[in-house]
Order: C-alpha cells, then structure tokens, then sequence
C-alpha cells in the first residue's frame, strides 16, 4: 500500500514538473519583451536594432512599429506626432531615427491561446546628450556683447558638457550707421576637452589674411558645437557680438532713450560705445505707477538694449529706468527717462500744499507753496465769473517752503477770485476775497 502511494506522489510530482514546465514556456513564447542591442549613425540618422527576448515564435507572430512622440521617454498613444515604420515577420527590427526627435518603438507578441497580441513598448534613448553653453568675456572676465577695437575678446564654454569635441565656427558682416550687410562664413577650429578652458578668439582666428579679424563697425556671429564627432551627435549655440571704434565715445553719447514696455521685454535705444546696461528701479522718481505694491527692481547688468523681465517679477509693479555702462564699468549714462512696468504711468505730485495771506486782502498777496521737487508753477487768477485775469510762472525748490509776493492786487477791483496753481497734471485752487 505504502509502494502504491509513493508511486502516485512521484507520478504527480513529475507531471507538475512538466506542466510547469511547458506553462514557463508557454509563457516565454508569448513574451513581447525586447532589447535594443546596437546603434549607429548613418548619413545623419541613428540605425538602431531591437531583439526580441525570444526567437522560436512563427515569423507571423511578431510585430514592430515605430512611434514619433512629442515628448522624450513617453510610450504614450496620447503623445504621439507620427506612425512611423511598422516591420512584421522577424524576431528583430531595424529602424532609421533621427537625433533630433524622439520615438518608441511597439513590440507585439501573439499568444497561442486565443490569437490575440500582447505588446511592450520601449522609448528610444537619446544616443546624443551633448550640452553646449558659453558666455564671451573681456580680459576681466564679464561677459560682453560689444567689445572696443583691438580688445581681448575670450570664449568661456563652462557648464558645457558631453563626450566628443568642440567646434567654434565664426561669420561677420559689415554694420555701419545705416548700412547693414549679410553674415558671411569665415573660418571654424576645433579642440577637445577639458571643457573648462577659455579660448582667445583673437589668437585663434588671427591668419596672414586677416591679421586683424574683429575689426571695427563689424557684427560677428559665433556658433559653439559640440559633436561626437558623427554626423548624427551634435548640438550647437550662436551668439552675436560687435566691435565698435572707440568705447571713450559712449561718455559723450546721448542718455539712453525711447524706453518702452512690450509684454515681458524692456526696449530702449542703443547707446553708441556702451559695453553693457544696467536696469534698476530708482529711489526717487516724478512719476508713480497706478498699481498696488510697487516693487523695487534691484539692478540688473544686460549686454543688449533689451531685457526680459524674470519670471518672478512678470506679475509685480515697479518703476525703472536704464543706465549705459562706459569703459568697462569706469563711467556710465543714465536715461533720463522713467517707465513703469506692470502698470499705467502717472505722474507724481509735484506741490504738497499752497497757502494765500492775508485772506481777505486790501493789498498785497504773500503765497507760500510746499514744493516736493524742484519745478515751475503755472499760476492763473480767475474772477467769480470763470474770465481769466492774468497768469504768470513762479519757480519753486524741491522740499522748502517757497514765499514770494504778488503786488499787484490794485489791478483787481472788490470781489472773489480764485487762484490756480498748476503743475504737470496737478492743480490746487484757492479763493481769495479783495475788499
């Protein structure tokens, strides 16, 4: 009896075994797992080469296809742009992608049960992660975008990053007073890592030919690549700088004018001879902005006539003005002009308070006025009736009291006037009686 039941445990135990068995492989056969095992570039494009995890299943139950998507890493339907190449057949798949877009690939497996696919889906990686970035300095190391005749002018490339080397091509072309001309090519370098050196573009792009390359009234067009050396890995920044005669020039130039406000940007005029500009919010100012929580803009240093207001200041309120920085920060212009940003621009009151004695008078009239900056008071009598009697201008100092008399009151017959003093937008009227 005991032989009888140990050759039924056995009998089961071998036949688990084997039904586990043919379920695992059951399994495998059905499993739309894949790898991509090699990559490389041709003609500009990245050949890659997806394996399926198995390779016993008929040539009829496997299918591949390549997906577009807008978004690095995501295997989403919802992100797709573009159906790409679908591929049946075989146990592996070639597709062609380009490096600048982004893909994943669909592999499905039919299952022996029911006929139906199961499927997985893979993003393809970016083969390519190449970060170029650079700043263009002075001997001093702040970054310019116009440079003085003859000036050392380096390219910093730190926080670049990637495998591969760097390539530094150069265009010029002619930008004098109202003639500009078209960039035309010049000539490239390359150079490999460390990244963290700076490059002289002076000594680099010096030739018996152009023995002074960056010369005066030119713009130049720099573009900083970095490759892999294929023509598959590659990513590249420009930037546009310009050399100008004489720098001791910009002391003598014009403040910086026609500031204006257009979305996020501030605009103004470029300051012949400027090497930078500096955006700040003034202390004091004859105009106020018509918004709540006004906020002070700390001084900020651009390279071009032009700013984008960070993004935690887009939504505030502040008043701003420009200054043009001169010989490398040795001397500097600023506009005389104020704007307001976020906000309409009034004017600020230029009288705190205007006072008229003796009131009633027989003779004369003493007016002191108040003044909270120094300008000049437009002031016109007007009898009962509205007619206009005389007018005349007084000017007064910033924060004093300012006195002076009107003598002429035996001009004016009995009765009541009223007197108007105007600044800018700001008028106060007083009533004065003559007996």
């Amino acid at each position: 009896m005991k032989k009888n039941i140990l050759s039924l445990l056995l009998f089961l135990s071998i036949s688990c075994v084997v039904n586990a068995t043919n379920a695992n492989k059951s399994i495998q056969e059905n499993n739309p797992e894949f790898d991509i095992v090699s990559y490389f570039c041709a003609s500009s494009n990245y050949v890659i080469n997806a394996k399926s995890h198995i390779t016993d299943t008929g040539p009829q139950d496997y299918k591949w296809k390549l997906y577009e998507t807008s978004i690095q890493g995501s295997t989403s339907l919802d992100d797709v742009i573009n159906v790409g190449q679908a591929q049946g057949g075989n146990s592996s798949a070639i597709f062609l992608v380009s490096p600048q877009k982004f893909y994943f690939i669909s592999h499905r497996v039919k299952k022996e049960a029911n006929g139906t696919f199961e499927e997985t889906r893979m993003a393809v990686p970016q083969y390519f992660q190449g970060i170029t970035t650079f700043t263009l300095e002075d001997f001093v190391s702040m970054e310019r975008a116009v440079f003085c005749d003859k000036d050392e002018i380096f390219l910093n490339p730190v926080g670049s990053q990637g495998e591969g080397f760097y390539k530094i091509s150069i265009e010029r072309r002619f930008a004098g007073v109202g003639i500009v001309g078209n960039f035309t090519d010049y000539q490239e370098i390359d150079w490999f890592p460390p990244y963290t050196v700076s490059v002289l573009l002076n000594d680099e792009f010096t030739t018996a030919q152009f023995p002074n390359y960056f010369a005066p009234n030119y713009e130049y067009k720099i573009t900083f690549s970095l490759t892999d050396g294929t023509s598959c890995g590659s990513t590249s920044l420009q930037k546009i700088f310009k050399i100008i005669a004489d720098c001791s020039a910009c002391e003598e130039a014009t403040p910086p004018k026609n500031l204006q406000v257009n979305g996020n940007t501030l605009s103004w005029d470029p300051v012949i001879g400027a090497t930078s500009y500096v955006v700040f919010s003034p202390s004091q100012s004859e105009i106020a902005c018509s918004c709540k929580g006004i906020t002070m803009h700390a001084p900020i240093q651009v390279f071009t006539n032009s700013y984008t207001v960070l993004p935690e200041l887009a939504k505030k309120c502040f008043l701003w003005k420009v200054q043009a920085i001169c010989n490398y920060g040795a001397s500097g212009i600023t506009s005389e002009e104020t704007m307001c940003y976020g906000g309409f621009q009034v004017e600020k009151e230029r009288i705190n308070t205007v006072s008229i004695s003796p009131n009633p008078t027989k003779g004369i009239m003493n007016f002191e006025i108040d003044a909270l900056q120094t300008t000049e008071v437009a002031i016109t009598i007007y009898n009962f009736s509205g007619h206009k009697i005389t007018s005349f201008i007084q000017s007064v100092a910033e924060k004093k009291q300012n006195t002076f008399t009107y003598n002429k009151t035996n001009r004016l017959s009995k009765g009541i006037y009223f007197i108007h003093f105007k600044t800018g937008t700001q008028t106060i009227i007083k009533k004065i009686i003559i007996n």
